[in-house]
């Protein structure tokens, strides 16, 4: 469906911000959710000297609905909280690629805004206004299209390789204090939704969701 090998982009995050230590994958129940037509496959890690990793397959309607999700919550080096999400359905390929401020030391990331510049041709997705504008930094972009899945992989990949480079010069920090800054963003998200936040409340039920979320998706409690 979509090539992008997000194990890799990980390691090269570690070596730009100078982290050495495996990748350490997290065991924790469900790992599987399903509640037809969906099915959602979860895994979560510890990045050494940078924070966490989680990644979220699902399917549904018998495959004809595809998305995968990646959330980077950096806890060690001042990055922004990274989402990533590519969702193919009938054909039609949406491809999200956004940064919400859960900084220290407030900045712009002009790297990361140039990238967009480069894919101005691809048709924008349009972001409804909400509360999440509060956070929603400059740089993020939203694409959609059909049949797009090769021209988007290489654009998430070169936003990827932006962040990558934007965080050779981050600060380091400490993990308490990017725990504070980085709940705001994320206890905001629970209280006042989301797609994906709500999906798992319905599944599972508010305080068991915000439970596996808070501890193995966005890690702002692990």
């Amino acid at each position: 469906m979509f090539n992008l090998d997000f194990s890799a982009k990980i390691k090269e995050l570690q070596e730009a911000v100078g982290a050495e230590g495996e990748m350490r994958e997290r065991s924790f129940e469900p790992q599987t959710i399903k509640k037809f037509p969906m099915k959602f496959d979860l895994r979560s890690f510890e990045i050494p000297g940078v924070g966490y990793y989680s990644a979220i397959e699902m399917t549904a309607l018998f495959g004809l609905m595809k998305m995968v999700t990646v959330v980077l919550t950096p806890m060690e080096v001042d990055m922004p909280l990274l989402s990533y999400d590519y969702i193919n359905a009938a054909g039609k390929d949406t491809l999200l690629l956004e940064m919400y401020d859960t900084l220290i030391s407030k900045r712009g990331f002009e790297k990361i805004e140039r990238v967009g510049e480069r894919y101005k041709v691809f048709l924008d997705r349009e972001k409804k206004p909400d509360w999440s504008d509060e956070f929603y930094m400059k740089g993020s972009l939203g694409k959609v299209g059909k049949n797009l899945s090769g021209e988007f992989s290489k654009m998430a990949s070169d936003w990827i390789d932006a962040y990558i480079e934007e965080a050779k010069s981050a600060p380091k920090c400490a993990k308490e204090a990017k725990r504070t800054a980085s709940k705001k963003y994320v206890d905001r998200l629970f209280k006042d939704g989301g797609v994906a936040v709500n999906q798992f409340k319905k599944m599972l039920g508010d305080e068991a969701a915000v439970e596996l979320l808070g501890k193995y998706i966005f890690s702002t409690e692990a």
